[in-house]
Parts: structure tokens; sequence; C-alpha cells
């Protein structure tokens, strides 16, 4: 999930959210060779060493009767609306491929205000939520900035669980803000597609919203398990703003399957530069009433704290919807543009990926 990085990352600018200049005094890097790290066949034990499990993000202890938003989403994506077969809006799946037949933003609130008619009891429990995960325009123009939460960029936050809640180790003795941010997008896509996005580090430097140097996959470091779980490292290095200097990291990255059979990414980097930084994709296969394939609510829970550098929320509220946004903004076109009959992998299974990477240095 190495999505958590574009995510994170602290925007060289920090809390004014702004990219750092160019420092003249930093040579130019030249391009590395373009390389893609094989999957090796390993033991438990092995991809401990790559991903170190006790780092898991524990799960949240919600107070006064709140839901987690994973809780959420997998009860959107199995809630039945109505048995009526007349109805248009039977489940939240038939709505979402409406929508994609219908993608102009006038064609998309006329499509909600229709739904809020038919089925108007899930409109009083989801109707705003599925507007802001339909309406994205901003999302698709070329100047989308994640640090602008507008009502129509297809990502709805809500609001952070704290890690001080957490009662195991090593995550009760963490220091600085423990507030673990959450958001969800619908990504039409399948798993190989969204992975296929995700995984290559090589196209990252060319992300002007992306402030690290350098990113790539560390080589001997991609290893499936006799489980099915998958792990990898991932190497960043990013300027921070005068006088923090820079912040060279090790990124750890887990795929696996949750007790429903759903695809969870998890990352979590040990460096002595963060208090600590973790975060969970969790990908909520959705479909409509005749059983199609709809895409996913893939749900993000993400924060970290850098140890001396004055990062605020809306940074890591930033860094969340920008992960989540490249995600959605690469995924789905890439994923209509292929020939097929169909999704390759939903759910049950960790998808197959290659992960593809170069050693060159952003200027």
């Amino acid at each position: 999930m190495n999505t958590l990085l574009p995510l994170l990352l602290l925007t060289s600018g920090l809390a004014l959210g702004q990219p750092a200049p160019a420092d003249p005094s930093t040579p130019a890097r030249p391009a590395g060779p373009l390389y893609e790290v094989p999957r090796r066949a390993v033991e438990p034990a092995e991809l401990e060493r790559v991903f170190d499990t006790r780092w898991l993000l524990p799960e949240p202890q919600m107070s006064r009767g709140r839901v987690d938003l994973v809780t959420r989403m997998k009860r959107l994506a199995t809630e039945r609306w109505s048995e009526d077969p007349s109805h248009r809006f039977r489940c939240v799946g038939d709505l979402f491929l409406a929508a994609d037949d219908v993608r102009h933003p006038k064609g998309r609130k006329a499509l909600l205000k229709s739904f809020r008619a038919e089925q108007p009891a899930a409109w009083k429990t989801w109707g705003d939520l599925l507007e802001e995960l339909l309406l994205d325009e901003s999302l698709r123009d070329e100047d989308w900035s994640p640090s602008d939460d507008e009502d129509d960029d297809g990502i709805a936050m809500d609001d952070p669980w704290s890690l001080d809640d957490a009662r195991r180790a090593p995550w009760k003795d963490i220091g600085g803000n423990e507030d673990v941010h959450q958001g969800v997008a619908w990504i039409l896509a399948d798993l190989e597609t969204i992975k296929a996005v995700e995984n290559d580090y090589a196209a990252y430097p060319d992300d002007p919203r992306n402030s690290y140097e350098s990113v790539y996959p560390l080589e001997g470091r991609h290893v499936g398990c006799t489980t099915g779980r998958v792990a990898l490292q991932v190497h960043f290095r990013t300027d921070l703003p005068w006088p923090f200097g820079s912040m060279t990291c090790r990124m750890q990255v887990l795929h696996r399957l949750d007790d429903d059979g759903h695809l969870v990414t998890d990352v979590v980097s040990l460096s002595d530069d963060f208090y600590w930084f973790a975060g969970r994709d969790v990908f909520v296969p959705v479909r409509d009433d005749g059983g199609r394939f709809a895409g996913f609510l893939t749900v993000r829970w993400f924060g970290f704290d850098v140890d001396g550098v004055p990062d605020g929320s809306g940074t890591r509220r930033s860094a969340l919807r920008a992960g989540l946004g490249r995600l959605k903004r690469l995924s789905e076109p890439l994923y209509r543009g292929r020939t097929g009959d169909g999704p390759s992998t939903v759910e049950g299974a960790v998808p197959e990926f290659v992960v593809r990477g170069d050693r060159r240095w952003k200027r």
C-alpha cells in the first residue's frame, strides 16, 4: 500500500500544504534502469522479517455507539433496500453501476435525485455519504489538490479514532498524536488493476502531488508466504522544509485477507523519524442485485506523527485523500480500457501483481 506512500507524504511544506522548492544544491541523480521485483515463496518466519506483524493496526475501540468506517461500509455493501423487481435501486451496487453509465455531474445529481425518491429510508441513512462518493468532478480535474476537502472529489471522510485506546504492545507505548484518520472512495476496478497502479513505483516521481525525492521497492524483499500473505518493502526519501532537513524511511507492506475474504493492505514504517506511521486499506466488494461486480468501497485508515516536525491534522487528512484519489483517478480508466470478460480477482485471494521501480531522484 504504497498507496499510503504518495499519501503520506508530508508535503514538503507540511502544515502549509505547499511543495518545497527544488534545492539547487542537490545534484540531479540519473534515472536508474527500470526493474521488476519478483515474488519469492517463503515460510511464515521469513515473511515476518519483511513485515513485522506486531505492528498491524489494532482494531478501533469506538465510543458512544459509533461504528468505524470499515464496519459501516461492509454493512452498506450487503444491505438490501428493496425486494421489489420494479425498483431500480434495490442495493448500492445497482446505484453504482447506474452511476458508471452516467458520469457527467448533472447526470449523477439527477440519478441521486431518483434514488432519493425511490428509496427515502436508504437516502436518510446513506444519502450524504453516497453524494460524496458519486460526485467526483473535482477529482478528475488536472488541478485537483488533496489539500482541498471538496464535496465533489469522490472521497468521504469520517471522524478519526484514537490509538490511545489500544490495549496491546507495541501500540500502547507510542508517543505523539494518536489519531487514525478514516476515508473511503468507490473504485470501479478489479484488484489486479488497483494493485498494478499501486505497485508501479517507477511512476511515482512524475506525480506532482508527491513530495518525496525517491521511492522504489527493495529487491529481494517481495515475498509470498505459504499462508497466502504477500509482503514487500519500499524505500522512500523526502526533503522537509527548512530547518528540518530530510527523511529516509523503509516502508513495510503486507497484503492479506480478513475474516470475510476481503483484501486488506497494511503499511508501517519503523523509522526513528516517526513516533509512529501506519495505515490500512480494506477493499469491500460491491455487487448489484444480479450479482454483477460494481467496484470496491475502498476504506483507508491512516495516521502518523513525525518526531520534531509540526505536522497537523490537515496534513494527515490531505495525505489520506492524496493516496485514495490517486488510486481512483488511475485505476478506473485503466480498468475500462482493458479488454477481457470482466473482473479478475474481487475477493477470496491476494491478487497477482508485479512490483516495478527505478532509482531515479526527483530534482
